[in-house]
């Protein structure tokens, strides 16, 4: 009896461990949850994701666009995409891209009130702050080999990268986005880039998962997918370049 079992067993357990790793003969299968910022997600994101999905059609995605930092293993995600350096030591990172921030106004808006030459020329101006920042004020520049914060007085304060692309559109003041928020935006003419003799901070674009051994075959999947398709910085495609 145990002999006409074993090949039986040994399909089932070779079934059960090829469901657990995401394969079945060499198709991904299972599902995949994944946490990613709002603005990154909805504007570029999705659409990788999209073809991603159009390629591995037995991947079931969950994808949740919040601006929150996610408990990856209490929330049940298996990858998070995240803008900044990593700052969880238990999770497993890889560097997808990186992008800079940028200073940028309307038109309209610098012609009432000037193009600022130095970021000291700021605590004149309105500044339209980012409200997940730990202070929505705290615009960094390097002068003179140093990181220097000039003071800035921030009116409006968003929760949203593209609620202040628009404010800046309207003419409410500068705002300091990353180029992958404003790239269309400045190549159509809606905003100027100002303060580009400055170096601004460049912020990695990571995806970082809870460690897990061996690597489950759709987790690598994605992964090496994400970093192909985002290692061209798709946003400059077809813009102005802006770095």
């Amino acid at each position: 009896m145990a002999e006409r079992l074993r090949p039986a067993l040994a399909e089932l357990v070779a079934a059960t461990e090829s469901a657990a790793w995401g394969m079945d003969g060499g198709a991904l299968i299972g599902s995949l949850s994944i946490a990613a910022p709002m603005t990154f997600g909805t504007m570029h994101l999705a659409s990788i994701l999209a073809r991603f999905a159009v390629a591995h059609p037995g991947l079931a995605l969950r994808v949740d666009f919040d601006d929150r930092a996610r408990d990856l293993a209490r929330e049940g995600f298996d990858l998070a995409i995240r803008i900044g350096e990593a700052r969880d030591s238990a999770l497993i990172a890889k560097k997808l891209c990186e992008d800079r921030q940028i200073v940028v106004a309307s038109p309209d808006y610098l012609a009432r009130t000037g193009a600022p030459e130095a970021p000291a020329d700021l605590s004149s101006r309105q500044v339209i702050g980012y409200a997940h920042l730990p202070d929505a004020r705290l615009w960094l520049f390097q002068q003179g080999g140093r990181w220097i914060s000039p003071k800035v007085s921030a009116r409006l304060v968003m929760n949203n990268g593209e609620a202040i692309r628009d404010m800046a559109v309207a003419g409410l003041g500068l705002a300091m986005l990353p180029q992958f928020i404003v790239a269309e935006a400045i190549a159509d003419g809606r905003l100027v880039q100002v303060l580009a003799d400055f170096e601004t901070r460049t912020l990695p674009i990571m995806a970082v998962w809870p460690p897990i051994s061996p690597m489950p075959a759709k987790l690598r999947a994605i992964v090496d997918f994400l970093a192909a398709e985002l290692a061209v910085r798709p946003w400059q495609i077809g813009y102005a370049d802006v770095s």
